[in-house]
């Protein structure tokens, strides 16, 4: 590992630095582009994502259409089995 180092560290010294700084940016940029994403696949990531666009670009309106959109369907998640639990209980009713 220590090689791998050295040798990196002697790269970026013969390069201008404009070069190493562009480097830099590019590198954070493709971590912190991957860590949004990361974000994307789960509904309460995607309400984060949609807030921290609403500071960024200030498109309220499609930012909080988006979050609504989102809770509606965590909360269809959330109601569904409920609804099947509460019909399923209405019909052991029924039967007995």
């Amino acid at each position: 590992m220590n090689q791998i180092l050295k040798h990196r560290a002697k790269f970026l010294l013969q390069q201008s630095p404009s070069a190493v700084l562009q480097q830099m940016v590019a590198r954070a940029w493709c971590l912190i582009t991957s860590k949004l994403l990361g974000l994307a696949r789960f509904r309460f990531g995607r309400i984060l994502l949609h807030m921290m666009a609403i500071v960024g670009d200030r498109c309220v309106g499609f930012h909080l259409a988006g979050i609504l959109r989102e809770l509606a369907e965590i909360s269809q998640a959330a109601i569904t089995p409920l609804l099947s639990l509460q019909a399923r209980t209405r019909a052991a009713q029924i039967n007995h």
